[in-house]
């Protein structure tokens, strides 16, 4: 999952407990702010580009300056450097001030065998 984070202790204590809750198995979570600072005008198509990419490359780029996590965040946040992983899908959260929010799930292709 690649989530633009807004940093804030509760907000990221949230998203570990539902991510969790719902999805019930391992997966990688990511978080772009901590690594294009305030680009808020565009970060919706740029974590949209970053899941894309990470399906295609079969990597998951790394949640930078994650020096001491949360215990309450006990997700896989891959701190500091890229992950190659096998990537059959990539969901990007977008949520806006305003309630503007957006959900995009990437999938990897996969051509029909005849």
């Amino acid at each position: 999952m690649v989530k633009r984070a807004e940093v804030v202790a509760v907000n990221d204590k949230l998203d570990a407990t539902v991510a969790r809750q719902t999805l019930r198995e391992k997966m990688n979570h990511h978080q772009i702010q901590r690594a294009e600072k305030r680009s808020r005008p565009g970060a919706g198509g740029l974590e949209a580009g970053i899941s894309a990419l990470a399906v295609y490359h079969q990597a998951v780029p790394p949640t930078v300056n994650l020096d001491n996590p949360d215990p309450d965040c006990d997700l896989d946040y891959v701190p500091h450097s890229s992950r190659e992983l096998k990537v059959q899908y990539a969901l990007s959260n977008s949520f806006g001030f305003g309630g503007t929010n957006a959900a995009l799930l990437f999938k990897r292709y996969q051509p029909e065998r005849a």
